[in-house]
């Protein structure tokens, strides 16, 4: 490993670290504010947006998805696809970008709320490479949603390099809009 890449390591580890330390400060915070119970405090009136493109985005009903990538030091040649997770009133939606991966060496796998997705995408460059963008190899995301998700109702495609995945709602914590007579 050249000097360069060495560098560009510490460096990348260092602010892995700075994040870590961040997210453990709000969680104590959030630990302070509701006096060590479950939940979370009152929802803000606005919160940054997961974007960081420094708008605000309106609070939901339900906490966010959170989506973990590999620890520093994680298989260091494996890809973490980039994810987009939405959600409707029936179901969760992932989509995860992994071009040129056999949709047969994808493998999801969902316990409760949680959603991991890996598999291997296979080196297709024959010539000399001058700029990667995207690695070969393994891959591995996983996707933590805020409800139970109904395993047997699970179902995805894959598409021009994309994996969506839909991911219905267990059967008790669908949202269902209710008619108020009057």
């Amino acid at each position: 490993m050249d000097k360069n890449t060495k560098d560009f390591l510490r460096e990348l580890n260092a602010i892995y670290q700075n994040v870590r330390s961040v997210a453990d400060e709000i969680k104590e915070s959030v630990r302070e504010q509701t006096g060590g119970r479950a939940g979370a405090p009152p929802a803000p009136e606005y919160r940054a947006s997961p974007r960081g493109n420094g708008t605000a985005e309106a609070p939901h009903a339900a906490e966010p998805p959170e989506v973990h990538t590999p620890p520093a030091g994680h298989r260091a040649n494996s890809m973490m696809p980039l994810v987009n997770v939405s959600e409707d009133d029936e179901a969760f939606w992932i989509e995860a970008a992994i071009p040129g991966a056999d949709p047969a060496s994808v493998d999801i796998s969902v316990a409760k709320s949680r959603v991991t997705i890996s598999g291997d995408r296979p080196s297709t460059h024959k010539a000399k490479l001058h700029k990667r963008e995207y690695a070969d190899g393994p891959f591995l995301r996983t996707v933590d949603l805020p409800v139970q998700i109904d395993e047997d109702q699970v179902s995805a495609e894959y598409e021009f390099g994309i994996l969506r995945v839909r991911l219905p709602r267990g059967i008790s914590v669908k949202r269902v809009k209710v008619e108020v007579k009057g």
